[in-house]
């Protein structure tokens, strides 16, 4: 699930995962961080950092 940075105010962080991709949609980074939180055992994160283009980066904060 993905939070605001009020939301995750109140939320303990697990530290932060990096996704990177050559022509795709900014839906697919979503889907990609929201895909590789859960398998880190989130519960929710915060995109803290996204660069689109050519290549997209984006780069969130985990949450218990």
């Amino acid at each position: 699930q993905q939070v605001n940075a009020e939301q995750a105010q109140n939320l303990q962080s697990m530290g932060t995962i990096s996704v990177s991709q050559v022509g795709s949609a900014p839906m697919d980074m979503r889907q990609e961080l929201a895909a590789k939180a859960e398998k880190e055992g989130a519960s929710s994160y915060r995109i803290i950092e996204a660069r689109t283009g050519d290549s997209w980066h984006a780069t969130a904060e985990l949450y218990k």
